[in-house]
């Protein structure tokens, strides 16, 4: 990950669900998650910046990272492999963010939280741009 180059933006869109809901207490929850995984991300080798608009009543998030590669399949690839890894850390799980075989092998790593409260982002949408 990071290979000098050509600085990339990659815009991810998700939803993240999990089985109890986000009610109540749960917003701020989610807002504490949220921001714990943008904090992983902000250090992910090759990250310069991570741009984050959330919405907590519908559990959303849209994220644009900037990240040096040398090729857009490069830049893809490290940002989704660096996200995996801040959700991961974060205790929560994904879905479609990597190829099947390396998503079967993903599990929250630390501070997982309890069954029916684990966070399980699921990507909707993700775009590249080239910056510059």
């Amino acid at each position: 990950m990071g290979v000098s180059g050509v600085t990339h933006r990659i815009a991810f869109e998700f939803s993240v669900s999990r089985r109890i809901g986000w009610d109540g207490e749960g917003a701020e929850e989610l807002r504490e998650h949220f921001k714990a995984v943008c904090n992983e991300m902000a250090h992910a080798a090759g990250v310069r910046r991570v741009n984050v608009r959330a919405d907590l009543d519908s559990a959303a998030l849209w994220m644009e990272v900037d990240i040096d590669a040398a090729s857009q399949f490069d830049a893809e690839a490290d940002a989704r492999e660096a996200l995996s890894a801040a959700i991961s850390e974060s205790g929560a799980s994904h879905f479609g963010l990597l190829s099947e075989g390396d998503e079967s092998r993903t599990r929250p790593n630390r501070n997982a939280w309890h069954g029916l409260r684990t966070p399980q982002w699921t990507q909707r949408s993700s775009e590249v741009v080239e910056v510059s």
